[in-house]
């Protein structure tokens, strides 16, 4: 999978650069409602270094529409150390082409946030 970041909003919160990076996504079924994924990627952080991410997790779901998860995940940047942390959260699909998560961990290395809580989503687009 492709994916980009783009320098737009607040100044503290995002790069000036556009920063391209590139994830492999895999999944192993365990049963009909499990199943084990993996990711690996690489993202170019503006002028200034790479920073790679893998997650190991393990997913479940109870209905069509609602998933739980559990994971551990790393970032790496090239220029300072690794940050990992286990994290478990919800995902949840509103609609066909609309998905929104919810999520909290605790680090598992000093780098690491303490404990932490998230929101997220996504949209497909169409083909």
């Amino acid at each position: 999978m492709l994916n980009v970041g783009l320098p737009v909003g607040s100044r503290q919160l995002v790069s000036n650069y556009v920063e391209p990076g590139l994830t492999i996504l895999a999944s192993h079924p365990l049963s009909d409602a499990a199943r084990f994924e993996y990711n690996l990627a690489v993202n170019y952080r503006g002028g200034d270094y790479l920073e790679y991410f893998y997650t190991f997790s393990l997913n479940v779901d109870f209905s069509p529409r609602t998933t739980a998860f559990i994971e551990v995940a790393t970032v790496d940047p090239d220029n300072a150390p690794a940050n990992v942390v286990f994290d478990g959260g919800i995902s949840l699909l509103l609609k066909r082409n609309i998905a929104f998560d919810i999520y909290g961990g605790k680090g598992l290395n000093k780098e690491a946030p303490d404990w932490f809580v998230s929101v997220g989503g996504g949209i497909r687009l169409p083909r």
